[in-house]
């Protein structure tokens, strides 16, 4: 920002009492000079950063705010306008235009045919044993049989009492059903 461009944004600021000659002495400018370049056609660089700045605004909202000034200079070079890249980094940053790259989607759980095909029919076994979600009641015991599982006591109107163990090291899900004496796996696919 040069001495007169900053007279004449602090001259049409309401709040500010100091006349334009007080401001001119200050910044060791005459006012004249200031009066002159007030009275001075926009220059042709300046006219031309303008119309760039535009089109560098039109490619940053186009693209989501996604694209730095490299991309950008690429566009615009891509439809014929000429410039340079470091000219567009200082338009950018001048019009405080940052680029926001969206993190790329990343799997954080894998699963194997196996444990999907064991979740799908532990789902519909216990489905078919205890009946409607409506009747069923989850309780935690006191104590579990070992380090690695959870144990959930399961009351359903169809089974006085069904116990579902699910191991978290070797993903098997297994069904006791304490009316019977052996323990019955679930049916694998």
């Amino acid at each position: 920002m040069s001495k007169y461009e900053y007279i004449d944004s602090e001259k049409n600021d309401s709040s500010e009492t100091n006349p334009v000659t007080k401001m001119c002495a200050w910044l060791v400018v005459s006012t004249s000079g200031f009066y002159d370049w007030l009275d001075r056609p926009e220059s042709a660089t300046a006219a031309r950063r303008q119309a760039l700045t535009v089109r560098i605004k039109h490619y940053f909202a186009e693209t989501h705010e996604t694209y730095g000034y490299r991309r950008i200079h690429a566009d615009l070079v891509d439809e014929g306008t000429q410039c340079s890249p470091e000219l567009v980094r200082q338009v950018m940053r001048t019009e405080g235009l940052v680029a926001c790259q969206p993190k790329p989607f990343r799997v954080t759980t894998t699963a194997d045919a196996e444990a999907v095909a064991d979740t799908l029919a532990y789902s519909s076994a216990t489905s078919q044993l205890l009946g409607p979600a409506s009747s069923l009641s989850v309780t935690l015991p006191t104590s579990t049989p070992g380090p690695d599982s959870s144990i959930w006591q399961c009351r359903s109107s169809s089974t006085p009492k069904t116990a579902c163990s699910v191991s978290d090291r070797d993903r098997t899900r297994r069904m006791w059903i304490s009316n019977s004496s052996t323990p019955r796996r679930s049916p694998s696919r």
